[in-house]
């Protein structure tokens, strides 16, 4: 988008509260402790939004709450699946 402020995906913690406005419209993303998510993280937000697209295209309901399992999600997104994987997952989803 000509003229629109980027925030690269970090690599690392980033701790900033960043806010975006559009016409009437503000949103504000607040990191966790953690810091915001990381590229590393993009492949567990794709995997999120491939699930429910299916849902949709199914034709089922889909809610505000996706339930899946750690292990499905980390074959799906080409992880290893070690106990210090579980681990970056779980921080993956605190950030």
């Amino acid at each position: 988008m000509p003229g629109a402020r980027r925030y690269p995906v970090a690599t690392r913690p980033d701790r900033r509260i960043l806010n975006y406005v559009h016409n009437d419209v503000q949103v504000t993303v607040t990191p966790s402790v953690r810091g915001r998510a990381t590229i590393f993280d993009a492949d567990i937000l794709i995997f999120c939004i491939s699930q429910l697209m299916a849902g949709l295209n199914a034709g089922r309901e889909v809610s505000r709450c996706l339930t899946l399992t750690a292990h499905d999600l980390l074959l799906a997104t080409g992880r290893e699946t070690s106990g210090d994987a579980y681990r970056r997952l779980k921080e993956a989803f605190e950030r």
